[in-house]
């Protein structure tokens, strides 16, 4: 019996020996001895499964991962830039877009990016500008980063980042505690095609200045929006994948809505919408099955837009300053109780 235990002992500590090396540190810059001059060097030349530590600075280059890795500035250190001034970025093929040029293309693996600011700023792509782009297949976490500033006037093209699939199996993406303004399209942009399942968690960020801040789109997009802060826009959250549930954000200044609804069985609860034309908006192509409740809305034109969709739970939202109330109602179709609060018009229906 005791050699089986020496046996599994040893087994262990070759195993924990193996991840080490396995994660092995490489760095990027001039704060390291020894350290590679360009990110992209390092992305190329490390095994799989290595952390990249990226020294303080700016960084004119676009970087293409095709494998498992962390990438992510020195903790604790100054400022990491990736900027796409004077970078001539090369196209990668889209679902959703056809050609995208994005800053930092991840193209397989579990790729983790923390602690790094992609800046689009005075470039001009020809194709949509992109600041992260995970495409099908891939996965990981993107912590504390700053997406800013993709695509340039005219075009309405630029998106902080964007995550999609159409691969075998599921793939999870989280996007957390991170900095995504200055976008001319999407802060954030997730979706995916049959046979895959994507699941994003998108939690704890702080999005401005975005066309539309989060959006979640096609059926086989699932997961959560929580917690976020959503400013200045379009419309905070369209959520046009089935069985996204968007909770506990605060959404002001978004000149649609704070909360566009376009697909079934979306669940949205406990959010706090400010200050934009419609507090909640449900499409009549949703196809019923959402739940809005314990919702707070706040000094918006309209608070709950029904636009005649039927089959849906809207209760326990508090309404407050707000032109019309309820608007477009469907007959026998509301449930549920309401709290409205200095409102012209409480509710009027569908003709």
């Amino acid at each position: 019996m005791r050699r089986s235990y020496f046996a599994l002992f040893a087994i262990m500590l070759i195993v924990l020996g193996a991840h080490a090396l396995f994660a092995k540190t490489y760095y990027v810059g001039s704060c390291k001895a020894g350290a590679y001059t360009s990110i992209q060097a390092a992305v190329s030349a490390v095994p799989a499964g290595s952390i990249i530590q990226v020294c303080a600075g700016t960084y004119y280059e676009q970087i293409v991962i095709s494998q498992a890795l962390t990438l992510e500035a020195i903790p604790n250190g100054a400022p990491v830039t990736i900027s796409a001034n004077g970078v001539t970025l090369v196209p990668t093929a889209s679902l959703a877009w056809s050609t995208v040029d994005a800053l930092i293309q991840v193209n397989a693996g579990s790729v983790n990016i923390t602690g790094i600011t992609v800046d689009g700023a005075y470039a001009c792509p020809i194709n949509y500008a992109i600041g992260i782009f995970y495409s099908s297949g891939s996965s990981g976490t993107i912590k504390g980063v700053d997406a800013i500033n993709q695509g340039c006037q005219p075009y309405f093209s630029g998106m902080g980042i964007v995550v999609e699939s159409d691969a075998m199996g599921a793939t999870t993406v989280t996007i957390e505690n991170s900095y995504i303004a200055g976008n001319k399209a999407f802060g954030i942009f997730a979706m995916s095609y049959p046979p895959a399942t994507l699941t994003i968690v998108v939690k704890n960020n702080y999005l401005t200045g975005n066309s539309w801040g989060i959006y979640p789109a096609n059926f086989t997009t699932q997961g959560s929006v929580s917690n976020n802060f959503i400013a200045n826009g379009t419309t905070g959250v369209f959520a046009d994948a089935g069985g996204v549930v968007v909770a506990g954000n605060w959404i002001s200044n978004q000149t649609f809505a704070g909360i566009d609804i376009e697909a079934p069985a979306v669940s949205v609860s406990s959010n706090q919408i400010f200050d934009s034309a419609t507090g909640i908006y449900l499409s009549s192509l949703n196809s019923g099955g959402v739940t809005a409740k314990s919702n707070t809305i706040t000094n918006s034109p309209v608070g709950i837009e029904f636009n005649c969709a039927t089959g849906n739970t809207v209760t326990a939202n508090t309404i407050n300053a707000a032109t019309t109330g309820l608007d477009r109602v469907p007959p026998a179709q509301f449930t549920g109780l309401n709290k409205l609060y200095n409102v012209g018009t409480t509710t009027t229906g569908c003709q």
